[in-house]
């Protein structure tokens, strides 16, 4: 497994201010040299360090340079409380990182896109929330509804609760048996009404 670290961005203005714009712009303008994404008022930077630790850090640090003097000429600045570092991988050196001259937090673990993403890359977490939700919506569904008519049930079942669990299933897929079995759960109480 190559070591990378993930920095996730968040600019100081609301998410419906035009100025983001220009942030989205600059960051496909080429003056970023690494591997970026945005949606909606976030920005994720990343490095793969598969050649040399201290390269791929000093190389993350002058992307982080480049963005805050780009907010600079635009007189903004980003919100350092709401930036964060990830670090993957065993053998990582866990860099620190600077914006605005204030190291950045790190964290162990985020909700990107709705998907709870941790250092380790364990799925348990994002596991017990989607059958936390499913089963709550379950819930609704058998509280609120009489009938356990077949043509009734299914039809909320598929539009209410497999979308909690099939969102992102391509990311955050279960590997371990206790994961598989609290999502098996979950469709298993819907077939018992």
């Amino acid at each position: 497994m190559h070591n990378f670290a993930l920095i996730n961005i968040e600019p100081h203005f609301p998410v419906c201010c035009p100025v983001f714009q220009f942030c989205q712009i600059a960051l496909q303008s080429g003056s970023i040299l690494h591997g970026t994404y945005s949606f909606a008022q976030f920005c994720v930077i990343s490095k793969n360090r598969n050649s040399t630790f201290h390269a791929g850090c000093a190389a993350l640090q002058s992307d982080l340079t480049k963005l805050d003097n780009w907010a600079a000429n635009w007189k903004m600045r980003f919100n350092v409380d709401k930036c964060k570092v990830m670090h993957f991988g065993r053998n990582n050196i866990n860099a620190n990182y600077l914006l605005n001259g204030s190291v950045l937090g790190v964290s162990l673990m985020e909700k990107d896109l709705g998907v709870f993403v941790d250092n380790k890359l364990s799925n348990a977490r994002q596991c017990h929330s989607v059958a936390t939700k499913a089963n709550k919506v379950l819930s609704c569904i058998k509280k609120g509804i009489d009938s356990r008519d077949e043509n009734i049930i299914l039809p909320l079942y598929r539009s209410l609760v497999r979308p909690h669990l099939e969102y992102g299933g391509q990311f955050w897929t279960p590997v371990l048996k206790k994961d598989i079995n609290e999502l098996e759960r979950v469709q298993r109480l819907q077939l018992n009404w």
